[in-house]
């Protein structure tokens, strides 16, 4: 729902950590934001702490494959997995981190 800090204070403690935004496209792109951030200026022992970020779906696989490809779609005040997977996945290109 936000995207809080506590990734870092979890890495600080020696956790390996993966951001995961889910239904938001503001919130996941602020989370691979931070991402980026956070690794380029980790210091050597923190940067193996992050992992990156995962995508999670709290459905079944076909309704967000039918989203994603435009078969159905759901409405943006429900909040909208697929085009949070699209907006990060769009930002990440954006900043060189995929190809």
């Amino acid at each position: 729902e936000r995207p809080d800090q506590s990734a870092v204070y979890f890495a600080m403690k020696g956790f390996r950590i993966i951001t995961c935004p889910w239904n938001k496209p503001s919130v996941g792109i602020a989370q691979v934001e931070d991402m980026a951030r956070w690794r380029k200026n980790a210091t050597k022992v923190m940067k193996p702490n992050y992992y990156g970020i995962m995508q999670t779906v709290w459905s079944g696989s076909t309704p967000f494959l039918d989203n994603l490809y435009g078969i159905n779609t759901i409405p943006a005040d429900k909040g909208n997995p697929p085009a949070t997977f699209k907006a990060i996945f769009d930002r990440m290109k954006e900043l060189e981190i995929v190809n």
